[in-house]
């Protein structure tokens, strides 16, 4: 999942480790600056793509390999 904005980046991504586990990586950069009061409904929306993407489940499935 990757989003980018001007108020800023939202990364997450998960990674099959040599040992078999997996690794979830989450990056948040938020840029320091301000924000017209109009802009409040956009940043809102972004702040609510961020929290479904961190919300999103992982299912492990056993297979016979």
């Amino acid at each position: 999942m990757q989003l980018s904005t001007p108020f800023g980046t939202y990364s997450s991504q998960l990674q099959t480790l040599p040992d078999g586990t997996i690794q979830y990586i989450r990056r948040l950069q938020l840029p320091r600056t301000r924000f017209a009061r109009t802009d409040y409904p956009a940043y809102l929306e972004f702040r609510r793509k961020i929290s479904a993407a961190d919300k999103a489940q992982l299912v492990l499935l056993k297979t016979d390999a």
